[in-house]
C-alpha cells in the first residue's frame, strides 16, 4: 500500500471508480470504499482508482494524481532494503508488459536508485501553449511555442 493525501471532494469519485475496478477483480467494492479525507493508506485498487478520477477537475488534475501515485510507489520502494527490492523486482516484473528484457529492466532499476526523489515535471501541452477545440474537447498545442520550451526543459539550452 501507499499513503495518499485524499481530499474530501475526491472520496465519492474515487469510490465510483473503486466500484468498477473491484468488480473487475471479482472483489466486493464495499471492502475498498474510502470514507475519510486526509493521509490515507490505500491498497492497490484504492490507489489506482484515486489516480483515475476524471469527473472532479481537469485532465491536468488526473495526471497530477497519477504522478503523485508514481512518486509514492517509488518512495515506498526506495525505503526497502536491497534484498526486498530485488525480491519485489523478480516477483513482480511478470505483471508488466514491456519490450525491455528482464536483465535490462533490473539494470535500469538499479542505476536509477541514486536519482529517486529528483524528478522534475513538464506538462505537454503547457499553460498558454494550447487552445481547446470545444467541438471535440481536444487540446491543440502550438508547436512553435511548445517544442522550443520542451527542448529547453530537457536540455536546458534556452
Amino acid at each position: 500500500g501507499v499513503t495518499i493525501p485524499l481530499a474530501e471532494r475526491e472520496i465519492n469519485s474515487a469510490n465510483r471508480v473503486i466500484d468498477g475496478m473491484a468488480r473487475m477483480q471479482d472483489e466486493d467494492p464495499a471492502e475498498h470504499y474510502l470514507t475519510e479525507a486526509g493521509d490515507v493508506r490505500m491498497n492497490g485498487i484504492q490507489a489506482i482508482s484515486w489516480a483515475r478520477i476524471r469527473d472532479i477537475d481537469s485532465d491536468f488534475g488526473r495526471t497530477s494524481r497519477q504522478r503523485v501515485l508514481a512518486d509514492k510507489i517509488i518512495g515506498e520502494f526506495a525505503q526497502k532494503n536491497l534484498l526486498s527490492q530485488g525480491n519485489f523486482t523478480v516477483q513482480d516484473l511478470g505483471q508488466l508488459e514491456t519490450n525491455v528484457d528482464r536483465a535490462n529492466m533490473i539494470r535500469i532499476g538499479y542505476n536509477s536508485l541514486g536519482v529517486i526523489g529528483t524528478r522534475e515535471e513538464y506538462s505537454v501541452p503547457a499553460e498558454g501553449m494550447y487552445y481547446t477545440n470545444f467541438d471535440n474537447w481536444n487540446m491543440i498545442y502550438d508547436p512553435s511555442l511548445q517544442i522550443p520550451a520542451l527542448h529547453d526543459f530537457i536540455w536546458n539550452d534556452g
